[in-house]
C-alpha cells in the first residue's frame, strides 16, 4: 500500500488544473488522485485514465471547472487493516486500477496500485500464469 508522500490527494473544491498542478510529488506516482472534503474525509477519485477522457472527448473547458463535477463519487474502498488477497479480489471484480485505504472516519489513510500488487508475486508465479494471447 502507498501511503504519506507517495499519496496524491485534494481537496474536491479545486479545480482540475489547480489539483494537476498541486499534486505533482517526487517519488513513485500513482495513476490516481484521491479527492478529500473540508474534513479531510475521502469523496472521490480522479485518474489519469478520467483525464485523458475527458481530452480524448474534447472537453478541455472542464480544466477550470471544479473537479467535484468529473470525479468518481464513493468509489469503491478498503478499510485500513483489511488483507492484500481482499484488496486484490476487489481491484478484479470491479476492474479498477487504484483502491483507495480509508480509516473508521473515511479519511484516506493509502491506496492499493495494481502495479504494488503485481510486484508482489513472485516471479515463478508469473510465469505460471501463461502466455499473453
Amino acid at each position: 500500500m502507498r501511503r504519506g508522500a507517495d499519496l496524491r490527494l485534494a481537496a474536491c473544491t479545486h479545480t482540475v488544473r489547480e489539483v494537476f498542478a498541486q499534486v505533482r510529488r517526487r517519488g513513485r506516482r500513482t495513476g490516481a488522485v484521491m479527492l478529500v472534503d473540508e474534513d479531510g474525509r475521502l469523496r472521490g477519485i480522479f485518474t489519469d485514465s478520467d483525464l485523458a477522457r475527458l481530452f480524448e472527448q474534447r472537453r478541455e473547458a472542464v480544466l477550470d471547472r471544479p473537479i467535484s463535477e468529473v470525479m468518481i463519487h464513493g468509489p469503491v474502498t478498503i478499510m485500513q487493516g483489511t488483507r492484500v488477497a481482499d484488496a486484490v479480489e476487489l481491484l478484479r471484480r470491479h476492474r479498477i486500477s487504484e483502491l483507495p485505504v480509508t480509516d473508521a472516519a473515511g479519511k484516506p489513510v493509502g491506496l492499493v496500485d495494481i502495479t504494488d500488487v503485481l510486484g508482489l508475486m513472485p516471479a515463478e508465479d508469473a510465469e505460471t500464469m501463461g502466455q499473453v494471447a
